[in-house]
C-alpha cells in the first residue's frame, strides 16, 4: 500500500510532467479511512497510486475521477460510505487545428475562449503565420499525421480538421482516432466526407471509430460567417466533452 507521502510525490511528478491526474481524498468515515488518498491518472492503462482502503471503492472512484478530469472539475461525493473529495490537476486541453485556412483564425479565438491551448498545424508555411493566426498558442509546420503522432493526444484534447484535402485529412483522422482524442471533426461536404470514409475503410479503420468523426464539423447552427462557423465547431467540441 502506498503512503500518503508516496501519493503526493506521484502527484508532484505528474504536475511537473504536465500529465493529467485526479487526487481522491477521504474525509472522516466509519471505516477509519480518514485521510486516505488515491491518485488516478487520465490514462486507464496507468494503475492508480494509493488506496482509499477498499478495492471495489478504488475501482469506482478511479472511473469517477477520470470523468472529473475529462470535464475539468472538482467534486465531493459519497462513495460506499466514505465522504470523498476529487480534485483535478490537469494542463489545459489542447485544440489541434489542422489547416491554416478559412476560418482557422476564428476557431483559434473561440478555442482559447473555451479554455483550450490552441495549436495550428499546416505544412504550407505561407499560410501558417502568427499574423494570420494571432490567437494560436503555437504554429507547427509539418504534416498533420506526424504532428498528431508526437502530440500525446488524450481524451480531453480535440482535433479540428479544416483542410478539405484527403491527403491531409485521412492520415490525420486515422492518427487522432487511434490516439483516443476526445473529439475529431472534419470540415467539408457530405460528399467529401463519403470519400474520406471510403479511404479510412481502405486503411482498415473500424466502423465504430469512423463513426466518431464529426462531419460536417460543428453543431448545425446555420452558421455562415467565419465567426459563426468557429462558434459551431467549438460548441460541438464542448458538447461532446460534456456528453451532450
Amino acid at each position: 500500500m502506498s503512503s500518503g507521502h508516496e501519493v503526493l510525490a506521484a502527484l508532484a511528478a505528474a504536475v511537473r510532467e504536465h500529465r493529467a491526474v485526479a487526487l481522491v481524498t477521504v474525509f472522516p468515515s466509519e471505516d477509519g479511512s480518514r485521510g486516505a488518498k488515491l491518485l488516478v491518472a487520465e490514462d486507464p492503462a496507468r494503475p492508480p497510486t494509493g488506496t482509499t482502503g477498499a478495492a471495489e471503492r478504488d475501482t469506482m472512484l478511479a472511473a469517477r475521477a477520470r470523468e472529473c478530469l475529462r470535464a475539468g472539475r472538482n467534486e465531493r461525493l459519497n462513495a460506499d460510505g466514505a465522504d470523498v473529495f476529487v480534485q483535478s490537476f490537469a494542463p489545459p486541453p489542447v485544440l489541434h487545428v489542422i489547416g491554416a485556412v478559412h476560418p482557422a483564425a476564428e476557431v483559434c479565438a473561440a478555442g482559447r475562449l473555451a479554455g483550450f491551448r490552441v495549436v495550428v498545424c499546416d505544412p504550407r508555411s505561407p499560410f501558417a503565420t502568427a499574423e494570420r493566426l494571432p490567437a494560436a498558442d503555437e504554429i507547427v509546420r509539418e504534416w498533420p499525421d506526424a504532428h498528431l503522432t508526437s502530440a500525446g493526444l488524450g481524451p480531453r484534447d480535440a482535433v479540428a480538421i479544416l483542410t478539405h484535402d484527403l491527403k491531409f485529412d485521412v492520415p490525420a483522422i486515422k492518427v487522432a482516432l487511434a490516439a483516443g482524442a476526445g473529439y475529431v471533426g472534419a470540415m467539408g461536404s457530405r460528399r467529401t466526407h463519403e470519400r474520406r470514409v471510403a479511404r479510412l475503410r481502405e486503411e482498415g479503420v473500424a466502423e465504430e471509430q469512423i463513426a466518431r468523426v464529426a462531419s460536417p464539423i460543428g453543431l448545425d447552427l446555420g452558421a455562415r460567417s467565419p465567426g459563426e462557423i468557429a462558434i459551431a465547431i467549438v460548441a460541438e467540441i464542448v458538447a461532446r466533452r460534456n456528453r451532450r
